[in-house]
């Protein structure tokens, strides 16, 4: 029930090709009963501050060691060059993340991430502690969400959805990224 009231509280489709949010069994220890969560896709979070106005698009990349990636600033695209057809062993080791999103009145903010900061929010996680959920299921799409979840806490606010999603994989789904001081106007 909770979980359909949180389908409801977001407003994300479920439909499973628009990949936004998904009804999941889950349990955040080893020797509890699975439940019946909402899961928000990073593609959800994106969503939601495109429909709230507060971005036109976002984007995430994951960065590997053999990629050419220059950060410039928060507000500068950075240059990323790779090869999208290469493998994980021809791109190398996974350095980081970052999440790159046009805001609505103009420009850009960027949101890079280290891997050694997406590990912290992994390590934080019951589920993953438990050697089950979404880190062990899926870690790239995971290490995808790391930096749109920050990234999206400095996006401009015309709705407190973004919130309520953050909060909720957070508090319900034990994600591992606290999200401290939340209210539906700052997040």
């Amino acid at each position: 029930k909770l979980a359909m009231f949180n389908v409801s509280a977001i407003g994300l489709s479920l439909n499973p090709s628009a990949g936004l949010a998904y009804l999941v069994p889950r349990r955040l220890r080893q020797n509890e009963k699975p439940r019946i969560v909402l899961d928000i896709s990073y593609r959800g979070l994106i969503e939601l501050g495109v429909l709230s106005g507060s971005i036109l698009w976002a984007k995430s990349e994951l960065v590997y060691s053999n990629d050419s990636f220059v950060y410039k600033g928060p507000a500068e695209k950075p240059d990323h060059v790779f090869d999208p057809f290469g493998t994980s062993q021809e791109r190398g080791d996974l350095r980081g993340a970052y999440c790159m999103a046009e805001l609505t009145s103009g420009g850009y903010m960027i949101e890079p991430m280290s891997k050694a900061d997406m590990d912290k929010i992994r390590d934080k996680s019951e589920a993953y502690k438990n050697n089950v959920g979404p880190w062990v299921d899926w870690p790239e799409q995971m290490q995808l969400k790391c930096p749109v979840k920050r990234g999206s806490k400095w996006w401009p606010k015309s709705s407190s959805k973004v919130a309520d999603a953050l909060k909720l994989l957070d508090r319900e789904n034990g994600e591992g990224l606290a999200v401290l001081n939340i209210n539906s106007n700052t997040v």
